[in-house]
């Protein structure tokens, strides 16, 4: 077990150093829903819950960038795969409103941006949609990642690899 003093150390140096994070990049969406305003769809004729205000944050390995920054991390870089998609542009936008660096981030059309929908209603759970890629990525995807990590490996000083999927 790490002592407090020992994690103490290494968390006052984070500023200090530049840190990538290598892995499986989510988009949590939360969708705040307000239950008076009642609406239903014209073509299927159900409930059509109201969304009033969302919430974009970064998940899975942007949760771990995220913290970084939280911590007092001033040089953060994010290497991993979205997609071509309005989800992959809101975790972009989310990861560098907090000053991670998003160039190696690689954005492709062959690819869905891994995301976990979140609906709530008066501050409860109302549904939630997980969406992500079923397949594992193509060969040339994981090189494209690879060779973008290893072109920017020199201006970082610590990886870490975060598996989500």
């Amino acid at each position: 077990m790490l002592e407090r003093e020992t994690l103490e150390t290494i968390l006052a140096q984070v500023q200090n150093h530049r840190i990538g994070v290598l892995g499986d990049f989510c988009l949590d969406l939360y969708l705040d829903t307000d239950p008076t305003i009642k609406e239903h769809s014209r073509t299927s004729g159900i409930e059509a819950h109201q969304v009033t205000r969302y919430r974009p944050e970064p998940g899975g390995a942007g949760n771990v960038a995220k913290l970084l920054s939280g911590i007092g991390a001033t040089t953060i870089s994010a290497y991993g795969i979205v997609g071509d998609d309005g989800l992959g542009f809101e975790l972009k936008k989310a990861l560098s409103l907090l000053e991670v660096g998003v160039d190696g981030v690689v954005t492709s059309a062959d690819v869905i941006t891994p995301s976990y929908i979140k609906c709530f209603q008066d501050g409860n759970p109302l549904t939630r949609f997980d969406t992500r890629n079923r397949t594992p990525l193509t060969k040339d995807l994981e090189r494209e990642i690879l060779n973008t990590l290893a072109k920017q490996i020199a201006n970082i000083d610590a990886l870490i690899i975060v598996d989500q999927f």
